[in-house]
Order: structure tokens, then C-alpha cells, then sequence
């Protein structure tokens, strides 16, 4: 393809801090996408980061509930017993949706796709980390140790979810029974 424009930034859209490993790697990958005679260096689309973050869940939470309620219709049961309480929880934030603030929210999400595209003319490809944290290891994801981090978020003090999470990770046993039922 010849000579790319490659961007490389290593700040996630969502503000989470991203692990020193994770960083290495990237950094490793633009390296040799520079010996390879492209040319790379730090940049990063300019857009609102916390309005994009706010507009992508509204979306995303009327289009998953829509979708599970649309499943729950043609099995005849309810919405809540097709899937886990953290997918119910988000489905639940459309409560919150207007249609209108629908509209207004693919139209932000709309407007930034413009700014990324003006973006790209500038560059070929944007290089990020992968992921923010290395990839846990089999059986390492313990909520009962110090260390355990479920979403990226601030986690609540002395539990190891954020408070979105709290409320769904922490439930009476009676919850969850009538829930399988």
C-alpha cells in the first residue's frame, strides 16, 4: 500500500488508565510499523470525549433493550429472565431515553464521526492499545481479593465495583432465585 500515516495514541476514549504493558506494546507495534518505512507519530482525533461517552450509552442501552424485548415478545416470557442482571441493568438505563434524546444522540454520534473522518484524512490508521489491562488469566478474576477491578471505573469504597455496579453485583440471594425461575 506504500507509505501509511499512522497516529498513535495511547489514551483510551473512556479515560481509563491504561497499563504500562499495554502501553509497551503499543509503542512496540508502532516501532516496527516505522522500520517498516511508515511514517508514525503521536496524534489523536479531537472530539468530546465525555459527551460521546454520555450519547453512546443512551443508544447503546434503547437498542439492547429494544432487542431483548423484541426476544422476550416472540418467547412469550419476560425481558429480564434472557439475560444476566448487569445486561438487564444497562437495557434499564433506557428508562431514562427519551425519543428525543435518542435523536439528539445519534446526531452527536454523527457529528463526531465527522470529526473522526476529518481525522483520517490526515492519517491512514490510528494505533491505540488493544486493551487497557493485560488479559487476566484463567480463574484470576476473584471479587474477594484487594486487587479485583470489574469495569475500569473508581471503584465504591470497600467493594471492588463502581456504584453502577454495586447495585448489580450485590444482591439479596432471594433476588437471584426468583430471577432463574
Amino acid at each position: 500500500p506504500g507509505v501509511l500515516r499512522i497516529a498513535v495514541s495511547g489514551r483510551p476514549s473512556n479515560g481509563a488508565s491504561v497499563d504500562p504493558d499495554c502501553l509497551a506494546a503499543m509503542d512496540h507495534a508502532a516501532a516496527l510499523c516505522a522500520d517498516l518505512g511508515h511514517h508514525v507519530e503521536e496524534a489523536e482525533p479531537d472530539y468530546d470525549r465525555d459527551e460521546i461517552d454520555e450519547q453512546r450509552v443512551k443508544i447503546i442501552a434503547s437498542c439492547l433493550r429494544a432487542g431483548i424485548e423484541a426476544r422476550a415478545a416472540e418467547l412469550g416470557v419476560a425481558p429480564e429472565s434472557l439475560v444476566e442482571p448487569m445486561t438487564w441493568h444497562i437495557a434499564g438505563l433506557a428508562d431514562q431515553v427519551s425519543g428525543a434524546d435518542y435523536a439528539a444522540a445519534v446526531d452527536s454520534l454523527h457529528r463526531v464521526g465527522r470529526q473522526f473522518g476529518r481525522f483520517f484524512t490526515a492519517y491512514d490508521l490510528l494505533l491505540t492499545p488493544t486493551l487497557a489491562k493485560p488479559p487476566l488469566l484463567i480463574g484470576a478474576l476473584d471479587p474477594a481479593t484487594e486487587d479485583f477491578w470489574f469495569c475500569g471505573l473508581p471503584s465504591q469504597a470497600g467493594k471492588p465495583y463502581c456504584e453502577a455496579h454495586v447495585g448489580v453485583a450485590f444482591q439479596p440471594m432471594s433476588a437471584r432465585r426468583d430471577r432463574r425461575r
